[in-house]
């Protein structure tokens, strides 16, 4: 109703906003006299007639069918052909992946962000005795496993999903998190990562669908305040998905990259890995790792050179990642089989 009485508020207004006067005040003041020409700034860059005299500019007379409207129609697709300037050509546009852009990351400046990262990275590894009473181990896996598949769903970024991770292992070793909250606990993280480093963020009703609305929209933001207070605000945790894209920023190789990367969400299933293993060395473990699988040389120089890690703290965490590999055939079947989730039905 108020849409129909606004078209119609607009058609009475017609006759008076286009009346002559009107139309030719409008184009005289925005004439196409004060366009300047990049050649040459003292020239419009439409050559526009004067009044009442197209004699004067031949250039626009020759665009100008005999009728002098350019006849934009069926035979005439080609706009260059009618338009009096010149519209520069454009490429058609592409679809790009993520992982095929390049970081216009100066490297005078990675080796030192590198560096810093290390030294703070340690705040990303929970205690070793972090699940408490009411969080198993077994809880763990499986949700690690269900937020793999919420990230493949709302098409986020593999190191928005590793800061998740690590929200929730840190506020499980700050927090007594109770088994029907743990869940939430997870979402939790995926959203708040993903206002820190996605562009668009997956809406709060989305995430509560996902769990078949078993918490509400006020549970959920109220849960999330405590979770920035308890994290302190800080959300800078350098994770190990980023230390991987620094080591492989010159590999060319696209397999040993996504093996790579498989390897790091693997690492992310094993709680003693997490909490015991700096993620800088998981990322050059599982990076080693996958050199190795694709018949190549396990420590390089360059992989040596970049992570600052000795070359035997670097082969105890591949053996440990190699023991992971064997066991995770195991491990999905067996989650397959019981079908068993870490939360309750409250």
């Amino acid at each position: 109703m108020f849409a129909r009485r606004f078209a119609n508020h607009g058609l009475r207004r017609k006759d008076k906003m286009f009346k002559k006067y009107d139309v030719q005040k409008a184009t005289t003041k925005f004439s196409g006299k004060n366009v300047c020409n990049q050649e040459d700034p003292q020239k419009s860059r439409f050559p526009l007639p004067k009044e009442n005299n197209r004699r004067d500019c031949p250039e626009v007379l020759s665009q100008l069918p005999p009728t002098g409207r350019p006849e934009v129609g069926k035979s005439h697709r080609d706009l260059e052909a009618v338009l009096p300037i010149h519209l520069p050509a454009c490429d058609e546009p592409q679809l790009m992946d993520s992982d095929e852009i390049e970081e216009t990351e100066d490297a005078t400046y990675a080796r030192d962000i590198h560096n810093y990262l290390k030294t703070v990275e340690s705040k990303c590894c929970p205690r070793p005795d972090f699940l408490g009473k009411t969080i198993k181990d077994e809880n763990r896996k499986v949700l690690v496993a269900w937020l793999k598949e919420v990230q493949v769903f709302l098409g986020i970024h593999q190191e928005t999903y590793h800061l998740a991770i690590t929200i929730v292992d840190n506020i499980v070793d700050k927090v007594d998190i109770q088994l029907h909250e743990y869940q939430l606990l997870g979402l939790l993280g995926i959203y708040i990562a993903a206002k820190f480093l996605e562009r668009y963020v997956p809406d709060i009703e989305t995430l509560v669908y996902l769990t078949s609305y078993t918490y509400s929209y006020n549970l959920f933001t109220s849960k999330e305040k405590v979770i920035l207070k308890e994290l302190d605000y800080d959300l800078n945790l350098p994770t190990s998905s980023w230390f991987l894209s620094y080591y492989t920023s010159d590999e060319g190789s696209r397999n040993v990259k996504d093996l790579a990367k498989s390897l790091l969400d693997l690492y992310l299933l094993d709680s003693a890995s997490v909490s015991q293993i700096s993620p800088s060395l998981r990322a050059a473990s599982a990076l080693s790792v996958a050199y190795q699988i694709h018949g190549k040389r396990s420590h390089p120089q360059e992989l040596l050179r970049r992570c600052g890690h000795d070359e035997s703290s670097l082969g105890l965490a591949e053996e440990r990642l190699i023991n992971l590999v064997k066991n995770s055939k195991s491990q999905v079947s067996e989650r397959e089989a019981t079908g068993a989730w870490p939360w309750g039905n409250g």
